[in-house]
């Protein structure tokens, strides 16, 4: 799973588990980049939760069925408690001075911000600023919070997720970028009945209720 799902997936799991006496989901978060090689390198893993199209598209061991879209997200700007360098708007990113913690090349958080920011004209400017490149968002958010970087570009759902360490700053809709979910089952998978039933869980009315309330949008 994206490592942005830890804790809706952890949710997710348990739920179906209460649902399904006897059946325990073990669930294993990383950069999505990261999962996506795991499993082309055979590892043995029933459902892939990814936090894009990309990393689930580049899979080349076969899917049991077509990936179907679970949730949306957007991205908002994460900077220290108190925002100590009053960091308000995107623009505010390529001041000089400001340090910027992000991913590393090909992890979907990194992608997502250089999109938004391609989009609104200031990536040249603000990546001058990046100090920090994460394996994951979550060592994004560790940057921020620990400060080694003044701010981050993060998921919506991670400032919903970090505490009072941290503070986030919207980031206007026209601006913004849309970052979509996909979820599939591999072929490979030797649990194909719950394998389905986990992903038909996740996908229904109850299974989006909670992905809400972790910040999520439907898919």
């Amino acid at each position: 799973m994206g490592i942005s799902l830890t804790k809706s997936f952890t949710a997710l799991a348990a739920e179906f588990e209460s649902r399904h006496p006897g059946v325990k989901v073990t669930l294993s978060f990383g950069s999505s980049k990261d999962v996506r090689t795991n499993i082309n390198n055979g590892a043995p893993i029933d459902v892939f939760a990814s936090s894009d199209w990309k990393n689930m598209k580049a899979v080349t061991e076969p899917l049991h069925a077509p990936a179907v879209e679970f949730a949306t997200n957007s991205l908002a700007i994460l900077v220290q408690s108190g925002n100590p360098k009053h960091i308000t708007t995107l623009a505010d990113l390529a001041k000089p001075g400001i340090t910027v913690a992000t991913g590393s090349p090909e992890v979907p958080i990194r992608v997502y911000t250089d999109t938004m920011l391609t989009k609104d004209g200031l990536l040249e400017k603000v990546s001058a600023n990046y100090n920090n490149f994460a394996a994951n968002v979550a060592g994004v958010v560790t940057y921020v919070a620990n400060g080694g970087s003044d701010a981050g570009v993060v998921y919506r759902t991670d400032v919903l997720a970090a505490g009072s360490s941290v503070l986030g700053v919207a980031i206007p809709d026209q601006q913004n970028v849309v970052a979509h979910y996909p979820i599939a089952e591999l072929a490979s998978s030797k649990n194909h009945t719950l394998a389905a039933a986990f992903i038909a869980f996740v996908t229904s009315p109850d299974g989006q209720a909670i992905l809400q309330q972790f910040g999520f949008g439907a898919g």
